[in-house]
């Protein structure tokens, strides 16, 4: 978790580079624009970060594992896929640390319904690290391309989350300000599954997860289509919207906007099928909203109501257009 990078209606500088360090290692164009790449029949991908960018004071150990393994995992959901096992790269400083970091792993997985497939322990010599990798069985590959003008937009899961974590670890909230379940929900947030069913089921054609920030991942859809979002809702938890309000934080639909590391899903689908997907949503105890339209490209990636919306969200390398 870090500080808001990148600027104006597009998208930030390393999304251009995360593409040319892609191209360089040779990876399927197919799989560029995916949340999870398919490959030999499964679905696979990798998520990472250290402790320093990612771990704020008041996430514990166990903690730290447990979203290691959700941002993962929610790669491979978005992806359609069914995510069955997970392998853990750990570099920390002290031996207890790893055990805990361990112990939130398995909780992680558990709660998610798959296996800790194995993985590989190291000595940090600096700030610690982790690094998940998942594999899933594909009930359909959905990328980031494929939206088409008229699909409608479905937002699955609320946001706020990650936004208050934010506001608590830049000092604008105190963790007394959170209630105990919201500062859990940012500590251990929860991956949509059945979104791979609903997906399967409803011929989802484009869709991402929300790592980065609810507009940023929305852009990247837009931009990987070829199209633009044109958003009319922003669904924030209540009980978010709440303190966000009493604490003068903004807005709260802009919160929301804004908020990343909620691991909520953003999928497009044909008008025709959106009863469909809110249908199997309900069936599968998911919370999903319309929430919008996919439009022909025109200038902004995403509008709010008419208003061009400024992408911001998580980035590591904010002077990435100089590469």
């Amino acid at each position: 978790m870090g500080a808001e990078g990148g600027g104006g209606v597009g998208l930030p500088a390393e999304w251009v580079l995360a593409r040319r360090a892609a191209s360089r290692a040779g990876v399927p164009r197919l799989c560029v624009e995916a949340e999870a790449c398919l490959v030999g029949g499964v679905l696979v991908s990798i998520d990472g970060y250290s402790s320093v960018e990612s771990r704020p004071w008041w996430v514990s150990w166990r903690d730290w594992g447990w979203r290691a393994v959700a941002a993962a995992l929610s790669d491979v959901v978005a992806a359609g896929g069914e995510p069955f096992a997970v392998v853990v790269s750990l570099g920390v400083r002290r031996p207890g640390d790893a055990l805990e970091v361990m112990e939130g792993v398995r909780e992680a997985a558990v709660a998610h319904g798959v296996a800790v497939a194995g993985g590989d322990l190291n000595r940090a010599f600096g700030e610690e690290w982790i690094d998940v990798a998942v594999v899933g069985r594909p009930l359909r590959w959905v990328r980031r391309a494929g939206a088409e003008p008229g699909d409608a937009v479905v937002q699955v899961g609320e946001l706020g989350y990650g936004g208050l974590a934010q506001a608590v670890t830049d000092g604008r909230l105190r963790v007394d300000d959170v209630p105990r379940s919201l500062l859990e929900r940012a500590a251990r947030p929860r991956v949509p599954r059945g979104f791979e069913l609903v997906a399967r089921e409803c011929g989802v054609k484009a869709a991402i997860d929300n790592s980065d920030g609810w507009a940023y991942s929305l852009a990247q859809l837009a931009a990987a289509s070829g199209v633009s979002v044109r958003l009319d809702r922003v669904v924030v938890d209540e009980e978010v919207g709440r303190v966000v309000e009493e604490h003068g934080l903004g807005p709260v639909d802009r919160f929301g906007l804004n908020s990343w590391e909620d691991y909520n899903i953003a999928a497009a689908v044909a008008r025709s099928e959106a009863e469909c997907v809110l249908e199997h949503c309900e069936r599968l105890g998911l919370k999903c909203w319309l929430v919008g339209e996919i439009v022909e490209a025109r200038g902004a990636l995403v509008a709010y109501k008419g208003e061009a919306v400024e992408i911001k969200g998580w980035s590591s390398f904010p002077e990435a257009g100089e590469a």
